[in-house]
């Protein structure tokens, strides 16, 4: 008979940062609203699925077929009564020895790895939309513990994100067939090999910079605004170009585009737009040239658009009147300001007032 070993995951996951900053952009085409905030996710237990926001935090839930893998071994599959609860009990057929390597999901039957300490990950190219939530097993993460010492009890593993998590809320009157996601610049689905230790990701030469997420027999939009979750690899990958498509032959697809290297995607963190609704032949674009600031409106417009990175093209802002910003609610400061030249207008007796 072969030996049962057990390893509890009461874990906090680590994916700090959910740090929360709001947009409202005028500058994603006619009739699309639309911006970004990041929002943290309290991971006191490690989990795969998103639960519903409550108090700005999302919850997260393992889910049921879930498998880890602890030095190429891959788990029992989580039942529907373990996918529930505060830890996830995980039973491996056979001895695991320190020091402990791990990832979810647990790669396919055969895999090994690459390296010591070292073994693949997959961002699937192909994810199903899943309401409320990214697909199970398209968000990777890691872990490590080492040999213990003599006299040492073994602790909990800690689980560390691989993926950000791209969240879209879209409303209309179209039924959405399919949604592509493409990086400029890096690989964002495929294999990649990922060091257990540090979660340094190295993309196998297959790897593409396309994911594609299919809505099935179609997601019929409304006038709520729909969420969708796509899962990428954490990174700077250069502009994104999102696409949603219709079943329509003509005017059938919108394109969103933001600039992850002035606006990163980040490991456990879920990149939040603000609801827009769904316009065809519509371009959420970069701004570019010379952004004149004439209110308080345009200088908060500046710091939204610096948040989710469609600053890329712009080569210099001017201000061109006095602003009071004293009156303005949920001031956040401009975090990721590019280096482009900012005039503000002092040699014109211009100020910027009243910022908190």
């Amino acid at each position: 008979m072969k030996k049962l070993t057990k390893i509890f995951f009461a874990v906090a996951v680590l994916a700090v940062g959910f740090s929360c900053t709001t947009d409202t952009t005028e500058d994603l085409s006619p009739a699309v609203k639309g911006g970004g905030f990041e929002l943290a996710i309290s991971l006191e237990e490690s989990r795969t699925q998103l639960g519903e926001k409550a108090d700005g935090v999302y919850p997260l839930h393992w889910s049921v077929g879930d498998k880890v893998a602890v030095n190429g071994v891959a788990s029992v599959a989580l039942t529907a009564s373990q996918a529930n609860g505060a830890a996830a009990e995980f039973t491996f057929s056979g001895e695991l020895v320190r020091p402990y390597n791990l990832v979810y999901p647990a790669p396919a039957e055969g895999v090994t790895a690459v390296a010591e300490g070292c073994y693949p990950v997959t961002f699937p190219a192909s994810q199903n939309y899943t309401a409320g939530t990214f697909e199970s097993g398209t968000a990777p993460m890691y872990g490590y513990a080492d040999a213990l010492a003599e006299g040492e009890e073994a602790a909990a593993i800690q689980l560390n994100h691989l993926a950000g998590v791209l969240r879209f809320a879209v409303k209309g009157s179209k039924t959405l067939t399919s949604m592509t996601v493409v990086a400029e610049n890096g690989k964002i689905a495929g294999n990649f090999d990922v060091n257990c230790k540090n979660g340094t990701l190295t993309a196998h030469e297959d790897a593409s910079n396309t994911i594609t997420m299919s809505f099935g027999e179609g997601l019929a939009l409304g006038a709520e605004a729909t969420p969708i979750y796509v899962a990428v690899p954490a990174g700077e990958h250069g502009i994104y170009t999102i696409t949603l498509f219709t079943d329509e032959v003509e005017n059938n697809a919108m394109v969103i585009r933001f600039n992850s290297d002035n606006h990163p995607v980040k490991a456990g963190v879920v990149k939040e737009f603000a609801e827009f609704e769904f316009v065809a032949n519509a371009t959420a674009e970069p701004v570019s040239g010379e952004l004149v600031i004439e209110n308080e409106a345009d200088l908060v417009r500046l710091a939204n658009l610096s948040e989710v990175g469609l600053l890329g093209a712009v080569t210099s802002v001017r201000v061109a009147a006095t602003l009071d910003m004293s009156n303005i609610k949920g001031w956040h400061g401009i975090d990721r300001f590019p280096a482009i030249t900012f005039d503000g207008g002092s040699d014109k007796g211009y100020e910027i007032k009243g910022l908190t």
